[in-house]
């Protein structure tokens, strides 16, 4: 049984991007990785990309982790710094049998188990102090990004690209005048959507979508003077079968067959 070493400590910091650029100039850090949690989870900004990158794709980074030689921090984004303090949580590197030893010793010290994974386990002792106990040392921390570990790395052009689309959708002449930052976040993160279309033979049919993605936004103006209606690009043939024109010939603009999709996104 043995704890190695510290692996690194984690701050709680309300302005990431000036926290990263501080302490990187103060220690002379390196970037392992930045990440940022999405609607499927953590996922990890690519190297080549930055922060000027992330904002142009509206992407809102949360995690940040620098290192140089055995140094290493993790700087956390919150809204504010609470009563708790600024130290988010203390990092350690021990071996398969002080995990276990810590697994039965801690509730019984009176400290509260947060998480508990085969290979790590976090706490808070009675002090107000969280540790996280992994049993893997952080020698190569870019490594350990989400991205490197999983295969999630954002998507900075896919993302860029919408977030111009969208731009450009709200500053036409709408009765909806904008779209806040929310709004384009499920836009451009949701995954899950249902398909309406219409069988051969009359009946509706909804189908749930697991993989579905905006492709092209329209506008719908519901009313005596509908203008238009919108049309969704689905990569299941039998869904591109079903779909047939709505029986409002009053719309000029009527889905038939499969609609048309730009080449690119502007």
């Amino acid at each position: 049984m043995a704890l190695h070493a510290y692996t690194h400590v984690a701050l709680r910091v309300q302005d990431l991007r000036k926290a990263e650029a501080f302490y990187r100039d103060l220690f002379s850090l390196e970037v392992a990785f930045r990440e940022a949690e999405t609607a499927t989870g953590w996922a990890t900004l690519p190297p080549t990309a930055d922060w000027d990158d992330a904002e142009q794709a509206g992407i809102e980074l949360g995690l940040v982790s620098l290192y140089r030689d055995g140094f290493r921090l993790a700087l956390e984004a919150v809204d504010r710094v609470g009563d708790d303090g600024r130290l988010s949580h203390i990092g350690a590197f021990v071996t398969e049998d002080e995990l276990e030893r810590l697994r039965r010793a801690a509730p019984s010290a009176g400290c509260v188990i947060v998480a508990d994974r085969p290979e790590a386990l976090i706490i808070d002792d009675p002090l107000g102090v969280r540790w996280e106990l992994n049993t893997f040392p952080y020698d190569d921390l870019p490594s350990l990004s989400t991205g490197a570990r999983t295969g999630r790395w954002l998507d900075v052009a896919a993302l860029s690209a919408g977030r111009r689309l969208l731009r450009k959708i709200t500053t036409r002449r709408s009765t909806v005048t904008s779209l806040t930052e929310d709004m384009q976040r499920v836009v451009l993160e949701q995954k899950l959507g249902f398909a309406a279309t219409v069988c051969p033979d009359g009946t509706p049919n909804l189908s749930p979508k697991g993989t579905t993605t905006v492709r092209t936004l329209l506008t719908l103006q519901v009313g005596l003077n509908a203008k238009a209606a919108t049309c969704w690009p689905f990569k299941s043939p039998l869904t591109d079968s079903n779909r047939r024109p709505p029986p409002y010939h009053a719309l000029p603009n009527r889905c038939r067959g499969l609609p048309p999709v730009a080449d690119r996104l502007v």
